[in-house]
């Protein structure tokens, strides 16, 4: 679910193939920071936010002979985000608070969860989601503080969030919409 976007949905129970009364409901999607999601796995940063991001499309110009300006040709449908997010990520207790002790295996699961070469979801509470593959080395600076680094993401969006297919063919859903008829 996207932040900050409110949602509807409905229940339709069925007895004996007879459809009962609808019962339609509200919810408002709410919360802070980053999301990074695979199918079973998340990871939140919320500390050191920055984001910038980009608009990609394929085109190239062509100056000629004789003609004041150039020629713009685009071959392709190509239109997709991509871009780069600093974050810091906590282990955060059931309490609320920052764990610190034994926070490197905590790092250490950020790291392997960010490069191990699966497709992700990226999400802020702002509303803003993305299926997204990590592309580049994942640089750490400990500047601030040696317990708490700063990551730096880089990515490319590959595909759309509310495509189911989409979300099948990266892993995020078991059922292929595409055989159910």
């Amino acid at each position: 679910a996207r932040g900050n976007t409110e949602y509807e949905y409905s229940l339709v129970p069925v007895i004996n193939n007879v459809e009962g009364n609808l019962n339609t409901n509200s919810v408002k999607s709410e919360f802070d920071g980053f999301y990074f999601i695979e199918n079973d796995v998340v990871f939140r940063a919320f500390v050191n936010l920055q984001l910038s991001h980009q608009r990609n499309q394929m085109g190239n110009t062509i100056s000629t002979l004789g003609n004041k300006y150039p020629f713009y040709i685009t071959n392709g449908a190509n239109s997709y985000d991509s871009g780069q997010l600093t974050a810091t990520f906590f282990d955060i207790g059931l309490d609320n608070e920052i764990t610190e002790e034994n926070a490197w295996q905590f790092r250490q699961a950020v790291d392997d969860f960010l490069s191990n070469g699966n497709p992700k979801i990226l999400k802020n509470d702002e509303g803003k989601m993305w299926m997204i593959a990590i592309v580049d080395n994942i640089p750490q600076d400990f500047s601030q503080h040696w317990n708490m680094p700063i990551h730096t993401i880089t990515w490319t969006e590959i595909g759309d969030c509310e495509n189911v297919d989409d979300l099948y063919d990266n892993n995020f859903i078991d059922i292929d919409s595409r055989l159910i008829r």
